[in-house]
């Protein structure tokens, strides 16, 4: 074998095999580190900042003991808020764009409330879109080793943080400084400490993840499945006590018009292409009109159980297929593939709760028979659709649903995909008769 071609056979194997492979790979990876945060920093500071304004307004109401002005957003009437409370205190702190509704408890704009009042947009703005794009580096690598076979957590990181920046919901998260990259940091975050059977910070973890939003908290029907009784029981408890954390400081009253809100939120469909949900494609064979562009109407009688009974059924398919095969396929395989099913059930599953499926898409690619081609078509999709919001905003909309599709691929692929290096069995057909042993006499 010649030198070039001994070199690169030690880059393409795992970590351990070769000392100077493991370092170039490692210094790839702190290099790939710097280069996505740097580029989602980039990213966020050009952005409008759509989603997270209405957090600062919040804190800035906090802040002025304008609590009652929250909730006040009317979804079948307008996709913004329209109320002088939250024009003067945007304006105020030198915010002049949309106002999108507040979905958050009211606690949050009680955090918020000190730096948004006494901190300028501007500087508000810069100073999330910094922290943003940590989080979603931290992210890509929590999930890689998560999710990577044994030695190739370092590379998969290294691959995913090159391509994390141009991938849609990633950049979708950075330009709208989304809150969703903390929360499903949390959330990857709580899926590995259980896998290292500490259940007390795994559930604490998820109780803070659906502290931000609601949705990862369906991640606790992967805990029943794969028997983490504990980390699921420490969860309820941890949800428990920040609710009654959130009632002392945000209000009983703040926190049932919260409710009140996310119940007429939850009962419309949420069209424009950001929102990934599998509801909204369920909801057209029931006849439901979507809007073109953005828009909401109501979700129709048993489209939302149908939803939840197909994601079940094929959530239960997934598990006979997979458990049975030990932990590694468990944790690689059927573990993101539940994360997949669960978000897309919810109604509103929004393009930016996606990030994760960079580095699933890398780690699928190490693991899956045919993985290089999976990966690179995923990446693909979601890279082509960042290109068309920033080059072609009229074909934004077709575009942006594509994680949907992509999402739905790679938990298909997780599932039924045979793994590398496997080889089919022979094929089932008569058995042939045995052969006479010598000197038996038989004719």
């Amino acid at each position: 074998m010649s030198p070039r071609r001994a070199r690169l056979r030690a880059l393409a194997a795992p970590l351990g095999a070769d000392p100077r492979a493991d370092r170039l790979w490692r210094l790839a990876a702190l290099a790939a580190t710097a280069f996505a945060t740097a580029m989602l920093t980039w990213i966020g500071l050009g952005g409008r900042g759509l989603d997270l304004a209405p957090l600062y307004v919040a804190g800035r109401l906090a802040a002025e003991g304008a609590e009652a002005h929250l909730y006040v957003y009317q979804p079948l009437l307008s996709p913004e808020v329209h109320d002088p409370e939250w024009s003067a205190a945007a304006a105020a702190g030198g915010y002049r764009d949309w106002l999108l509704a507040f979905v958050f408890a009211p606690i949050w704009a009680e955090i918020a409330a000190f730096p948004a009042a006494h901190l300028p947009w501007r500087l508000f703005h810069a100073g999330f879109a910094i922290a943003n794009a940590g989080a979603l580096a931290a992210g890509a690598w929590v999930a890689a080793r998560l999710w990577a076979p044994e030695g190739r957590g370092v590379q998969v990181a290294a691959i995913s943080l090159v391509a994390l920046p141009f991938a849609w919901p990633a950049a979708a998260s950075a330009w709208f400084n989304q809150v969703q990259p903390w929360a499903t940091l949390a959330l990857l975050l709580a899926l590995r400490e259980a896998e290292r059977d500490r259940p007390a910070r795994a559930g604490m973890l998820l109780a803070l993840a659906a502290a931000l939003k609601l949705s990862p908290a369906a991640m606790g029907v992967w805990w029943l499945i794969a028997g983490r009784w504990r980390a699921a029981g420490w969860a309820l408890g941890a949800g428990a006590a920040l609710f009654a954390v959130n009632l002392i400081i945000g209000g009983v009253e703040e926190t049932r018009a919260f409710l009140d809100q996310l119940g007429r939120i939850g009962t419309l469909l949420q069209s424009g292409g950001m929102n990934q949900s599998l509801l909204n494609p369920v909801s057209k064979l029931f006849g439901a009109q979507m809007p073109e562009g953005i828009g909401v109407v109501p979700v129709p009688p048993g489209a939302l159980p149908l939803t939840w009974a197909l994601v079940l059924a094929a959530l239960a398919a997934a598990a006979i297929r997979l458990l049975p095969r030990g932990t590694e396929a468990r944790r690689g395989r059927l573990m993101p593939a539940a994360l997949i099913l669960v978000t897309v059930a919810a109604p509103l599953a929004w393009t930016h709760y996606f990030p994760f499926l960079v580095p699933l898409a890398v780690a699928l690619g190490f693991r899956l028979r045919f993985g290089a081609w999976i990966a690179g078509a995923a990446i693909l999709a979601l890279i082509t659709a960042t290109a068309a919001f920033r080059l072609a905003p009229g074909l934004h909309f077709a575009w942006s649903l594509s994680p949907l599709a992509v999402a739905l691929g790679l938990a298909l692929a997780a599932v039924v995909a045979p793994e590398r290096g496997a080889r089919p069995g022979p094929r089932p057909g008569p058995r042939p008769a045995p052969r006479p042993a010598a000197g038996s006499g038989a004719t």
